[in-house]
């Protein structure tokens, strides 16, 4: 029988990060707006729909 080391045991929950948002829990997209009569683009936080805004994916999934 062979002696595990200490710390060596998996987690309970072990959870990847997510691909889609980098571990953010948010995306950055553009929207369209008129700002001064000139039509520019804005940056608008979004919630990332893949983790929930955890930032975290559970299980362990490699990037494809």
């Amino acid at each position: 029988m062979s002696k595990r080391r200490e710390g060596s045991e998996p987690t309970a929950r072990q959870s990847t990060m997510c691909h889609n948002c980098g571990g953010q829990g948010h995306l950055l997209e553009p929207v369209c707006a008129v700002i001064g009569g000139s039509g520019r683009s804005l940056p608008q936080l979004r919630p990332c729909r893949w983790c929930g805004e955890s930032g975290r994916v559970p299980g362990l999934t490699p990037p494809t």
